[in-house]
């Protein structure tokens, strides 16, 4: 899994909880949109976790990067921007989900549940 947020401290704690919560998984971090293209094509995540407000991009530009790389990971939008159009943006973009930050603690390992369940049902067909 990926995860991709300017917030070292948010990252650390996300990365932390998760790790306890999915332990058969190896978790990668970016701070940049850069990093986290670079990180995926290096390392094809089945899962990424993308905030929108990056220093370098808007993490929905990251998003159409991805396909050329691997199969696509599934991507869940993680952020404070929680307009309609960053949605429909993200939607569009064909992104998994979009949880504002404010529910990553009762939303996160649900999303996280179903894509990889997604995942595993891909795997066998």
């Amino acid at each position: 899994m990926l995860l991709v947020d300017d917030h070292v401290q948010l990252r650390t704690i996300v990365r932390d909880w998760l790790r306890t919560l999915f332990p058969g998984y190896m978790f990668l971090e970016a701070g940049s949109g850069a990093q986290a293209i670079r990180l995926a094509y290096d390392h094809r995540p089945v899962l990424m976790l993308l905030d929108i407000g990056l220093p370098d991009m808007n993490g929905l530009a990251v998003a159409p990067t991805l396909p050329t790389c691997c199969p696509a990971p599934h991507i869940i939008i993680l952020s404070n921007h929680d307009e309609e159009s960053s949605r429909q943006h993200a939607a569009h973009l064909g992104i998994d989900l979009f949880i504002a930050k404010n529910h990553i603690g009762t939303r996160l390992v649900p999303a996280i549940v179903q894509a990889l369940n997604l995942l595993h049902k891909v795997d066998t067909l």
